[in-house]
């Protein structure tokens, strides 16, 4: 009788662990999202998904940013709240696949307001190597061009307002990163020294006005990706 008892307490231990390692390995259901306030003169912003919202992406302050976040998916609105009034700053339709990593950028002017929205390609960069990219929130009318160090050759340009580029590779180390439309050379934003890890993912974020004052000015910001 022992023995029999003893099968059974078991076999009842497997289906215990089996049913354990089933409640692990569930499938991923959300995507992931960062959030950038970028809006000259909105203050603070609450990130939203079909316009609820996101708990982890509220109150954020000018030129902050959240980490990757957990979103729904499928056919999405991604928008941002001005905090202090809870009113509709900006919104775009979107559509999330699961476990894909995702960046919203508010951009523009709190008058004329933007969403700048990108698939982010987190995939590690080759050895030695980094990986940059350029996402342009002026209000200005600039086609910017990115400089790292003392290349005369941009590793991305023709990047109009409200857009972004594509991530490229470069050479890993501290450099100087210039940002500039080729037509408007007196509008030139550059960070004097930036050290860009091997392996790491890098966004270069142009924000605010050449004929703006204090922190609205024309500024370039670096977010870490990974």
């Amino acid at each position: 009788m022992k023995k029999i008892l003893v099968a059974i307490l078991g076999f009842a231990a497997i289906g215990t662990v089996s049913s354990c390692k089933k409640d692990d390995n569930s499938t991923p259901t959300t995507a992931k999202m960062m959030f950038f306030n970028g809006t000259v003169a909105a203050a603070n912003v609450d990130g939203t998904i079909n316009s609820a919202k996101v708990s982890s992406a509220s109150n954020i302050a000018y030129l902050n940013k959240t980490g990757y976040v957990d979103v729904a998916t499928g056919g999405v609105s991604v928008g941002y709240l001005l905090t202090i009034t809870q009113t509709s700053l900006v919104n775009n339709a979107e559509n999330l696949a699961v476990s894909k990593y995702y960046s919203a950028f508010a951009g523009g002017i709190v008058t004329k307001p933007s969403l700048v929205f990108t698939s982010d390609d987190l995939s590690a960069p080759s050895a030695n190597m980094a990986k940059i990219r350029l996402v342009n929130l002026s209000p200005d009318s600039l086609n910017e061009a990115m400089y790292i160090g003392t290349n005369n050759n941009p590793i991305v340009q023709n990047v109009g307002p409200q857009t972004a580029s594509d991530f490229s590779e470069t050479a890993a180390g501290t450099v100087k990163i210039t940002l500039q439309d080729p037509s408007k050379p007196t509008q030139q934003v550059t960070i004097a020294s930036q050290n860009l890890a091997a392996g790491k993912i890098y966004t270069i974020v142009l924000t605010g006005s050449a004929v703006s004052t204090g922190n609205s000015v024309l500024t370039a910001n670096v977010v870490n990706n990974n």
